[in-house]
Parts: C-alpha cells; structure tokens; sequence
C-alpha cells in the first residue's frame, strides 16, 4: 500500500470533491486550439520531459499559450519563464485549463482531471528511459485496482508517447496497456536531448555546475535511488562516510554526495541526515541539472542510470535489498545487461570503485549502445513540437 504525506492525501481530496462537481460542466466547454497544459509528476514542479517540450514549442512556436499544473502548496515556490502561465492543481481553474486544452502534455499516469474530449490530444512522455524495473503490466500485481484502471485508461486516451529506445519500445508495447491508434514516437527523450549534446561541449555541465554552486576542486556524487512499493527507506542504507574515504583515495579530490529521492517518495527527504559533504538533491526542482553536473551516480534500479551513461559519466549500482525488492519487480536480468558493475554490499561497492578503469569503461558503452538500439541525437524536443503542432492542425 502506498503512503503519501498528509499535505498530498489532503490535495487528492479536494481535487476528487472539485472534479465530481466540475466535470459535468466543463465538459461542455470548447477547446482552444492555441492552448497546451503540461503536468510533472502530479504538480511537482517545472521539470522533467514535459519542461523541454514546453520549452522548445515556445521557441518554435511562441503563438501557443502554455499553462503549468503546479501542486497547491508549491505554487508560490516554484519559478517559471514568463511564458508559461502556472495554474493550481487542485483548484477550478486548474480543472477548467486541463477541459479547454487543445493538447495535454504529462509524464505519469494516475492524474485526469477531466475525460478526454473529442479532438483533445494527449501526449505521455513517460519519466523514464531505459526499463530496469518492471513496470505497470510487468509488475501487476503490485499495483492497486484503482492505478490500473487508471493506466489503462490512460493507455486508451494515449494519442503518442515517447521511447528514447529499443528496450523502451518493446516495454511500452507490451506493458502499457496502450491502444491500437497509439502512435510510438521513436524520438528520443527531450530530457536526454542535453546530455547528448553535453558529450560534445564541455561548457553544458560546467554551466549546470555554476547554476547549482559546485566548485571545481570537489567530486560530487549524485546519489539517485528509486522508490520502493512500500515507501521504505531500508534499501538506502550507505555508510556515506566509509564511501567518502574510498572515493578521496580513488580521486584524489574532496567528495559530496547529493542525495535525490525518487518524486514518489521525495517527502521522505526530511529523514535523511545531511551535513557539509551530504546534500539535500531534492530541493532541485529538475533532477537534469543534478545529472549533468555530477561527475558520478550510485543509484539501484533508477532509469536515472542511462542518464549518465549518455554522458559517458562513472556510475556504480548498489542494490542492497536487491532480493527483498525482486520479489516484487524483478529487475537482476537488465542490471546484468547494462555496461556497470553491480553490488549487493557496501564491501562489494567500495571494491567496484577501487577496481574502476576509464578504459575498460569507455569500451563497454561502446558495445552497449551498439546493442541497443537509441534514439536519442539530441532532437527529441524539436520533434515532439513538430508532432504536436502538426496533430493540431490534421485534428
């Protein structure tokens, strides 16, 4: 059963009271065609796939008025370019936005405010890139009846979602309930169009590192792990001081590490304990700007993990309840597959660094991305505008 922070619970009923009494109504309203709502992981803020997209339609095509759904009580924390109008989830106007817009653009599953209407078109751009974990059908039957009904309408109402590559492809045809119509769009990820270009110019990251007050002669460490069924917290137990040690005498630097938990359980930051060398990651609203500039990424079955292989950037897996978590969503046969050492203990953590070889490295992405087949170039975000503006106008 999934716990959510009272601050959520009490959001989800307020929404659900004001979606009984305004969808009747709302229904009715026209759409205008020059209006897109984007929507991140139910409100959380500007970023992921949806802020890219949203971006790149205002620089190709700033006649379209774009509106945010932002989380009540983040709306007056969050900032966004002049040209992005953000709206109250939960609230009227949130609602009345999301019945009027001509195009729907979100990158979850579990959020309708209204039913889709004729000639709305409903773009998913999905949070992750590569499938580690099982997900959705693949992992059924740890989902509530209330989430699959959820994403198999969503599934229904899809008109495209995105795929950054092969695996992601067969993942989504096979698993996500999506229907016959459902155009796969083999663009790539829009959050991944920057890292791609990061690889050929070096002032990206150093650029993302002077935005976040990274000084040079630190190594940073982004410490990514994904959510548990059950909220827990016991699969991130790492003796941050002991992994300092091992990665100082590796590097030669000071290190810190920057701890982001996954959205789904991002309200349990508050029991992590932080000092100088252990940063709070989640007070940064787009996890894009922790990635490109970390030089380095611990994470367990996190899709964050193809982040930083398109970066060519180290990265160490540590599954600690790995066989705890595969009860529920197997996940050992992909990390096996990925160019990366794995470990099930803090020893066998501090080992794979230790025996870490940029060579040896630099060659086993070589072969990987050889192997399978990716889309991304770097283009995905000027793509998916051209697919959206081109669905309005055949709509």
């Amino acid at each position: 059963m999934n716990m959510l922070s009272p601050t959520s619970l009490y959001g989800i009923f307020f929404r659900h009271i004001l979606i009984h009494f305004l969808r009747p109504l709302f229904k009715h309203f026209p759409l205008d065609n020059r209006q897109i709502i984007f929507c991140n992981f139910v409100g959380k803020g500007y970023g992921e796939n949806p802020k890219y997209i949203a971006e790149k339609m205002h620089e190709l095509y700033p006649e379209y008025t774009l509106f945010w759904l932002v989380d009540n009580h983040l709306f007056n924390k969050e900032r966004f370019p002049n040209y992005i109008h953000p709206v109250k989830l939960s609230s009227v106007r949130g609602i009345y936005t999301w019945a009027t817009s001509k195009v729907i653009v979100t990158n979850i599953r579990n959020i309708h405010l209204m039913r889709k209407k004729k000639g709305q078109i409903y773009l998913q751009t999905w949070h992750g890139a590569f499938a580690i974990k099982a997900v959705e059908a693949d992992a059924e039957k740890t989902l509530s009846e209330r989430y699959i009904k959820e994403a198999r309408y969503d599934g229904f109402i899809t008109d495209g979602i995105l795929a950054g590559n092969k695996v992601q492809k067969e993942s989504f045809q096979r698993a996500f309930w999506l229907s016959p119509d459902t155009e796969i769009l083999e663009f790539g990820i829009p959050r991944n169009d920057v890292f791609v270009l990061a690889k050929k110019d070096n002032s990206i990251q150093r650029a993302a590192k002077k935005r976040l007050g990274f000084v040079d002669d630190v190594y940073y460490i982004l410490y990514a792990p994904t959510f548990r069924d059950d909220n827990s917290l016991g699969g991130y137990q790492l003796k941050f001081e002991e992994l300092s040690a091992v990665f100082e005498k590796k590097i030669g630097k000071r290190c810190v590490f920057i701890v982001r938990l996954h959205p789904n359980v991002d309200w349990r930051a508050v029991n992590i304990n932080y000092y100088e060398s252990i940063i709070n990651g989640n007070a940064v609203a787009d996890i894009q700007d922790l990635s490109l500039a970390a030089d380095c990424l611990i994470s367990d079955y996190s899709s964050v993990i193809f982040d930083f292989l398109l970066q060519e950037k180290p990265v160490f897996i540590c599954a600690l309840d790995l066989e705890e978590y595969e009860k529920i969503r197997p996940v050992k046969q992909h990390l096996v597959q990925l160019p990366v050492s794995f470990a099930v203990s803090s020893d066998e953590l501090y080992d794979n660094i230790t025996r870490f070889r940029t060579e040896e490295y630099q060659e086993k992405l070589r072969d990987f991305f050889r192997d399978y087949s990716v889309y991304d170039v770097g283009a995905a975000a000027e793509k998916t505008a051209y697919w959206i503006v081109n669905r309005i106008r055949n709509t």
